[in-house]
């Protein structure tokens, strides 16, 4: 008798058991990045990011874990955490000692498996301002993004910059593609949408390897010569009237 009690706990407890199985990056199918700057003229005054991941998950109902994302935050940066409708976000914390963000994420219904990070940011890692050799304000960005991804998934990333930047070359208003880790297939090439008024880039991998798993991405764009003072009228109208110093481009 005693031993029917054992076994029959033992089997009831195995559905409490699966309900609450883990939730790691191994069940994020896909992971979509974009990174919209905005800058107020060709010296790339007022520099700012906003950052958004769309995660999509697979598991059962029940399945929760905790994910961290990296800084270094500031107090002052909001992370905003929005769940589809089949999940739920609880414990979002805020790690001073690393500028980390974790929050535990779970599973609560059978679709729309999602959820959203974005955040804003004025300073980042990724982006550099400086000089070029030819005496132009040049704008960097490196996109060293990993993880939140399984083995094998589709991870997009995609940056987009205010004003036609569809040219390479080194002359103000152009672009120069450094790197991008060959995983990675562009798939919009710096191209201009004039109903925007943007330029985008956009790498996929559709078979995201963890053993090489950084983005690797890399690129200059060429601005405004440092010693030439930027008219005011650019400086009122903004981006919108980079349009183009004579350099308005067809989409590539």
């Amino acid at each position: 008798m005693q031993l029917s009690r054992i076994v029959a706990a033992f089997v009831l407890g195995l559905p409490a058991a699966a309900m609450s199985a883990s939730l790691t990056n191994s069940n994020i199918d896909t992971r979509t990045t974009t990174n919209v700057l905005s800058f107020s003229d060709l010296a790339f005054d007022h520099l700012d990011k906003q950052r958004t991941d769309v995660l999509k998950f697979h598991g059962s109902v029940g399945s929760a874990g905790t994910f961290k994302i990296d800084g270094p935050f500031s107090p002052s940066v909001k992370v905003v955490l929005t769940p589809g409708s089949g999940m739920s976000i609880s414990d979002e914390t805020f790690h001073p000692a690393d500028g980390s963000v974790s929050y535990k994420a779970a599973i609560t219904g059978n679709s729309h498996l999602s959820v959203t990070q974005s955040w804003n940011a004025s300073k980042s890692s990724s982006m550099k301002t400086g000089i070029s050799a030819n005496g132009l304000h040049t704008l960097e960005f490196i996109g060293s993004n990993f993880g939140f991804l399984k083995a094998g998934g589709v991870f997009d990333y995609a940056v987009t910059l205010p004003g036609n930047w569809s040219t390479a070359g080194t002359s103000t208003g152009d672009f120069e593609l450094l790197a991008v880790n060959p995983e990675f297939k562009i798939t919009k090439d710096f191209v201009f949408d004039p109903v925007t008024d943007t330029t985008t880039l956009d790498v996929r991998n559709t078979n995201y390897d963890l053993s090489h798993p950084n983005v690797g991405l890399d690129f200059i764009v060429f601005g405004s010569p440092v010693s030439e003072p930027l008219p005011s009228a650019l400086l009122l109208a903004g981006l919108g009237a980079l349009g183009w110093i004579g350099k308005r481009r067809q989409a590539s």
